[in-house]
């Protein structure tokens, strides 16, 4: 085995720690595009699993080819989440179905990069007829939907006059929809 001095111990956890940050990231990465399903993330995802595999780290890697690589694949992942959400859009699959929408793809996005420039726009854009259609489904009674788009809704602006008013509308269906069964159960 060999000795390491004093000197050369704080540099070598540095590195050792920096690969292991490397790591988790590429994982976490592969997950994300796993669960997209899209052919370009099961791409991502094989080159982000090879490079997830343990590697002998050199002192003279750097932070950032590291921090590089890193803000690449997100990149990439965001790419393809804008992606997925413009096909969605263009396919008028804004709120439905549940998974594989404008709405949770532009979301997806935002959640990779917070800044994400192209997700405000595209979440901007189907807002309104995302809260057109949730009313929709508060109108058809379908309130599992309506609530799965509210929380969405809720998520893409917190705090929006919009998403707290489909809230009420939500639950004054649902306690009306509580009203029309018992009655019809003392009948």
């Amino acid at each position: 085995m060999k000795e390491v001095n004093a000197c050369q111990a704080p540099m070598q956890a540095a590195v050792l720690m920096q690969s292991m940050r490397r790591t988790i990231t590429l994982v976490a990465l592969t997950a994300l595009l796993a669960s997209c399903g899209s052919s370009e993330g099961s791409r991502i995802s094989a080159i982000a699993s090879a490079e997830a595999a343990p590697q002998v780290v050199s002192p003279a890697s750097t932070a950032s080819d590291s921090d590089g690589t890193t803000r690449s694949a997100m990149k990439s992942a965001e790419r393809a989440a804008l992606k997925r959400a413009n096909l969605a859009f263009q396919s008028d699959r804004i709120i439905t179905p549940a998974g594989d929408n404008a709405l949770e793809h532009a979301l997806q996005a935002r959640r990779i990069n917070a800044r994400s420039a192209g997700a405000a726009e595209i979440l901007a854009d189907i807002g309104p007829v995302a809260s057109t259609r949730a009313q929709a489904l508060i109108r058809a009674g379908e309130l599992d939907d309506a609530r799965r788009v509210i929380a969405l809704l809720e998520e893409a602006n917190p705090g929006s006059l919009t998403a707290i008013s489909l809230q009420r509308q939500l639950t004054q269906a649902g306690s009306s929809s509580a009203s029309k069964l018992a009655s019809n159960q003392q009948r």
